[in-house]
């Protein structure tokens, strides 16, 4: 058994150099991939607020269209009125 004492020891720490080495890897590996996601969701966010602002300013330019509508049939409404 002392004969393999050492060698048991030596593959022991030899086994161990690979898990802290395939652990160091994988946090380098996660450390990319949370960078790449960052980068993704800021694109993200950056075509959600073109989005955004564009239907923002349809919804504004539709609004201004109904009030100017509605203003119209107003004037038309109270020229009619006004002839009576």
């Amino acid at each position: 058994m002392d004969l393999f004492l050492p060698i048991i020891i030596n593959q022991h720490f030899f086994c161990l150099e690979i898990e802290n080495d395939f652990r160091t890897r994988i946090q380098e590996y996660i450390g990319k991939l949370d960078v790449e996601k960052a980068s993704l969701l800021a694109q993200l966010e950056k075509e959600l607020n073109v989005r955004q602002e564009l239907i923002l300013e349809s919804a504004r330019k539709r609004i201004d269209d109904l009030n100017e509508e509605a203003n119209r049939l107003k004037m038309v409404d109270q020229h009619t009125f006004d002839l009576k």
